[in-house]
């Protein structure tokens, strides 16, 4: 009948327009992504499987870390130092 033709293709037009708004939303998402992926501190990995992190924010300068916690200064710590603590030191 006329009105179930009419039932199914206003369902395919909201289909249609359901995928639109599914390719918008990831299209949002990829860019969020991308710019997250920027502007975090990234593992940069090398050829021989060593590493080390990255905070060149893509620009290939160098960058400075701030506001980094105060490191154990005890034997066998990982601990990353700040600055403050070298100049404890010296």
């Amino acid at each position: 009948s006329s009105a179930s033709g009419i039932t199914s293709l206003s369902t395919a037009v909201s289909r249609v327009s359901d995928m639109a708004n599914v390719n918008g939303n990831i299209s949002t998402l990829s860019s969020s992504v991308a710019d997250l992926k920027s502007d975090a501190l990234q593992w940069k990995k090398n050829t021989d499987g060593s590493g080390a992190y990255d905070a060149s924010h893509g620009t290939n300068q160098a960058q400075k870390i701030t506001n980094v916690a105060d490191g154990q200064l005890i034997n066998g710590s990982t601990d990353a130092v700040n600055a403050g603590q070298l100049y404890q030191v010296s």
